[in-house]
């Protein structure tokens, strides 16, 4: 994970630790337009990796995550 943030192209968006899984989400973009995501949750030995590359709308994005973020 550090050899993927180093280039220092990615932005860390959140951060939330939680009973030792640890769940960060990246972007690449600016204040309106979002052209890369990544996500990496930690849990233990277990590693999910999740990366969208594309142009989206980062109001939109913020919203399907913060509705995510819910359940």
């Amino acid at each position: 994970m550090k050899r993927f943030i180093a280039g220092g192209k990615y932005e860390l968006l959140m951060e939330a630790i939680d009973s030792g899984e640890i769940m960060r989400m990246y972007s690449i973009g600016d204040e309106k337009t979002v052209n890369s995501f990544a996500m990496f949750a930690i849990d233990g030995e277990e590693t999910t990796f999740i990366c969208l590359d594309g142009q989206m709308d980062r109001e939109q994005l913020e919203k399907v995550l913060a509705e995510e973020m819910k359940k």
